[in-house]
């Protein structure tokens, strides 16, 4: 008998007390948005807005279930895999870095990940204006009684040893923010404000509660299916998520229904329809190599000397192309780092590895130093211990260059020691706990055994 995916997170659905302040199948809808604080520390225009949808599915004396689907615009956003979820929030008002539910901002340099307030706070007693008490990480202070969206509410300050981070309009007959404005630091310290509002609050039908956790519970075993647990900032599939969901995703275009959640497996659909077209060009372009000859080319090399064909010749060589930039620098390197390893790793086989920095400033005279800097700059950075040339883009185009066909850097590519192309690969490998780059070191050892 086939487990519906769901079945992974249906215990959820379990009715309980509700005399927690909510009620079980409770929908809260709150809109947001992020803005830079200006010199008198007042925020600009939005950069980001955002909505989100918080279903209450059951409640203890600790906290609440919920199920959650956020939908952002502007300044970057999640892929599918997590723009929804499951979370136990507690009523202590804390947050939860690693469950619930975050904003992905871009920044332009690299990309910060803001966990959202958790809008739960149940006091330890009753307020009135000047109650305090402390969390081992908050402290709450109520500073007045207000009347905000034709509710009654006590707005509190929560401060921590930096001050204070955020401001909480609590509504006075449930453990529920109103609104709350947060401080947000990004970046090299660049402060801004997070606004959060309560714009609609509806009480489900059992009907409409159980479909929407079902089509939630099938997302979130779907994500789990694929491996994909925590937050993956990284929207690329790799080979093997990419067949688990073209295997599981007809199920669940079935099994989903309501709209909201429709609409995240619609972007699946696209998504998975788009990097699968793509796979196939960049598999052509492997197709088209590996067996072929390398070409000539001569190119600089940070510290001063050149490489060409002819030092590659007799000898298994490993061209790494990406950016190789300092800024903006964005996990995961390039998987430099791995690489770093198998060259010390290999190193005694006679295996040479060469990154190349691929960057079309380098034809501009007038920028090629900054060019430089820059990379030797990352060198030193992550202490590479294997060399880097310098490609303005001719040599990789020679190789295809993936970029043309949708394709992304890095492009690994192994020559083997009879100068012909042995293995292609573009984009980041899956990474094995305990042997790191796995699948090159394989096609490392298979170009090791053919004669020069």
């Amino acid at each position: 008998m086939r487990i519906p995916l769901w079945s992974l997170v249906w215990c959820l659905g379990v009715a309980i007390s509700t005399s927690y302040g909510l009620e079980t199948g409770e929908q809260l809808t709150y809109r947001g948005s992020i803005a830079k604080l200006n010199a008198d520390k007042d925020p600009g225009d939005p950069e980001k807005t955002f909505d989100l949808e918080l279903l209450v599915d059951a409640q203890d004396a600790n906290g609440v279930d919920l199920s959650w689907v956020l939908t952002e615009s502007g300044r970057g956003g999640w892929s599918w895999s997590d723009r929804c979820g499951t979370w136990k929030a507690a009523f202590d008002g804390e947050l939860d870095n690693d469950t619930g539910p975050a904003l992905l901002y871009d920044r332009d340099d690299a990309s910060s990940v803001i966990p959202l307030p958790n809008v739960l706070l149940k006091p330890p007693a009753a307020l009135a204006k000047d109650s305090n008490w402390s969390t081992d990480e908050q402290n709450y202070r109520v500073e007045e009684e207000q009347k905000l969206e034709g509710r009654d509410v006590w707005r509190l300050t929560v401060t921590n040893n930096s001050g204070r981070q955020r401001v909480v309009w609590l509504d006075k007959s449930a453990p529920l923010a109103v609104a709350i404005d947060a401080r947000v630091f990004m970046g090299q310290g660049e402060e801004h404000q997070l606004q959060l509002r309560l714009v609609g609050r509806q009480q489900l039908t059992e009907e409409q509660r159980q479909r929407r956790m079902r089509d939630i519970g099938a997302i979130v075993a779907l994500r789990h299916q694929m491996g994909r647990v925590g937050r993956h900032e990284e929207p690329a599939l790799t080979e093997r998520e990419r067949a688990r969901l073209i295997e599981a995703l007809p199920e669940v275009e079935r099994q989903v229904t309501s709209p909201a959640l429709a609409m995240i497996v619609q972007s699946i659909r696209r998504d998975l329809d788009s990097q699968s077209a793509r796979a196939g060009r960049v598999s052509e372009l492997s197709r088209r190599f590996v067996g072929q000859p390398l070409g000539e080319f001569d190119l600089e090399v940070i510290g001063g000397r050149r490489l060409t064909k002819a030092d590659l010749a007799g000898k298994v060589s490993v061209l790494h192309f990406w950016t190789y930039r300092a800024e903006p620098l964005r996990e995961p390197y390039g998987q430099i780092g791995y690489l770093d390893f198998l060259s010390d790793k290999r190193r005694g086989d006679g295996v040479q590895i060469y990154g190349v920095a691929v960057d079309g400033r380098l034809r501009d005279a007038d920028q090629r130093g900054a060019v430089k800097r820059g990379v030797s700059k990352l060198i030193d950075f992550m202490n590479l211990s294997y060399p880097v040339a310098l490609d303005d883009g001719a040599l990789l185009e020679q190789l295809g260059d993936p970029r043309l066909v949708g394709g992304q850097l890095p492009l690994f590519v192994v020559v083997g020691p009879d100068g012909r192309i042995a293995h292609y690969f573009v984009g980041c490998y899956e990474v094995e706990r305990d042997a790191g780059l796995k699948q090159l070191d394989e096609a490392v050892s298979a170009a090791l055994k053919v004669r020069p």
